[in-house]
């Protein structure tokens, strides 16, 4: 009984201990042989490992569910105690063997972060960039979803989301200036972020703020900022932005703000984090404060 108890129930370890001393009294009374005791016993242990691996989190629902079904079928024969003080010299009837404890999985290592994408290989010396084109005449461009199946990066955030592999594959490529910004969302219906949109090279940030980020949804985004210092030495800072406007869902905000993390896990040269609720707060002259603080030579 009480290995069933633990099995069922990982939390009840007073409930689990008290039908154990149950079990000893019985054998200190010559109620029950020393044979069923120690299988009672064996099964106590193998349910607290059970306990231990789902505490740890080693061992998941959908795993512990079939463990557990084969733990408390192993368990279904029922221990027969022996009338009298003694044990009758007969050979008792058989009893079905307890199963003996495995050791317990060694622990994962917690929240462990996947590997990040590989670099790509150098880029020869890249063309000067493009003058700034006016205010207005940049626009984002959309990209395609995949349908079907969509390969995503392993690991998943504590949210329950998965980041595509093509998130992944686009930021590489604005790493080398294919593009001034990327734009991912999460699908909620699939639980995976996706590349929404993306900028040409030379986009200004007011046209990135007015074009990519909606007024009453969350986004994630990256923008290669360029800094230029007082001796005019040029430095591209990637910044990432976490857009949560006030009027965005409650549901909504909570899932971006769970998900970030996971996601700058897998984008790797992240410089700035620029987390903004209205408008106000995408001001360039703030966003410029937080890049000079990572500069030294301002």
């Amino acid at each position: 009984r009480a290995a069933r108890v633990a099995a069922r129930r990982p939390g009840a370890m007073v409930d689990t201990c008290e039908s154990l001393r149950t079990v000893k009294a019985a054998l200190d009374e010559g109620l029950l042989s020393a044979e069923h005791f120690e299988a009672v016993q064996a099964a106590f242990v193998r349910a607290q490992q059970l306990k231990a691996a789902v505490d740890a989190g080693v061992l998941g629902t959908e795993e512990y569910d079939k463990v557990k079904q084969a733990f408390l079928a192993a368990m279904s024969t029922p221990v027969v105690a022996t009338p009298g003080a003694a044990p009758a010299p007969a050979a008792p009837a058989p009893v079905a063997a307890a199963p003996a404890p495995k050791p317990a999985p060694a622990p994962k290592p917690a929240a462990a972060a996947p590997a990040p994408a590989p670099k790509p290989a150098p880029a020869p010396a890249a063309a000067p960039k493009p003058a700034p084109k006016p205010r207005g005449a940049f626009k984002p461009s959309p990209v395609a979803s995949a349908e079907g199946d969509v390969e995503c990066v392993p690991g998943v955030s504590m949210s329950g989301m998965r980041v595509a592999k093509e998130v992944c594959d686009t930021y590489q490529r604005l790493k080398v200036s294919k593009y001034q910004y990327v734009v991912f969302k999460l699908d909620l219906q699939s639980c995976i972020v996706k590349t929404e949109s993306t900028g040409e090279p030379g986009c200004a940030y007011d046209d990135f703020v007015d074009a990519a980020l909606p007024e009453d949804d969350c986004r994630y985004a990256v923008y290669d900022y360029l800094y230029v210092n007082a001796d005019g030495c040029e430095f591209n800072k990637l910044v990432f932005v976490l857009w949560s406007p006030d009027n965005a869902s409650t549901k909504t905000k909570m899932m971006y703000a769970s998900t970030k993390d996971f996601l700058k896990q897998n984008l790797e040269g992240i410089a700035v984090e620029f987390q903004c609720t209205d408008v106000d707060e995408l001001e360039e002259e703030k966003l410029l404060d937080k890049v000079r603080a990572t500069i030294t030579r301002k």
